[in-house]
């Protein structure tokens, strides 16, 4: 697993640990960073851990300095290295993403094929999982949302950098013409395979 991402889930733990601690906080709020947290636990740890279990036999009226614990104790296994693998779900995104990139890349070594397809292609993929970030994240998004905006919302909570952020919006630019049939725009190949390769780059770095 990347440095990066390992360090984004611990943040992600560090943040709930913060928001249970916070001594203003309701029995309701309470009861909601419980979801929160064996929600988040089972989509980026998984629930085949003993983790998930211990935090999801908590129930109304838990005592909030069993989670924190829990949390906790969670943290400091990601730091200390012992959270060595993906979750089965991020498994599955990133084995579904690779393959679309790859799909992408076959078409533009077939010659009979228009660049276009490979640009539409790559651009869903990167959409997608652009779009399941903010929402992994409860990023609100202004509507309509848009490749652009996931880029702008994620770089404002600082999850990527600017260069990120042009690099996307490159992509999109080109996604959008093949998308609304702007052939010439996107019949550079080379351009087009960049921008696949480019995407690939990205998903690596971010563990997609």
């Amino acid at each position: 697993m990347g440095m990066e991402l390992i360090s984004e889930k611990k943040k992600q733990i560090e943040m709930l640990i913060d928001e249970l601690e916070d001594n203003g906080a309701s029995e309701y709020s309470m009861y909601g960073s419980l979801i929160k947290s064996k929600e988040y636990v089972k989509s980026h740890i998984g629930e085949d851990n003993e983790f998930f279990w211990a935090i999801s036999s908590l129930e109304d009226g838990f005592a909030k300095e069993k989670l924190v614990a829990l949390l906790k104790s969670l943290s400091q296994y990601i730091e200390e290295g012992l959270l060595t693998q993906s979750s089965p779900k991020e498994l599955a995104a990133q084995e579904i993403a690779s393959e679309t990139l790859s799909q992408a890349l076959s078409i533009l070594k077939d010659n009979s094929n228009h660049p276009a397809a490979a640009c539409f292609l790559a651009g869903a993929t990167l959409e997608n999982y652009l779009r399941s970030w903010v929402e992994r994240e409860q990023i609100l998004v202004p509507a309509p949302p848009s490749i652009n905006k996931y880029a702008e919302v994620l770089k404002k909570n600082k999850k990527i950098t600017p260069q990120d952020v042009k690099d996307i919006t490159s992509w999109a630019g080109l996604r959008n013409s093949a998308v609304h049939g702007k052939w010439k725009e996107v019949e550079d190949k080379k351009r087009v395979e960049l921008m696949v390769e480019g995407i690939g780059l990205f998903a690596r770095k971010y563990s997609l």
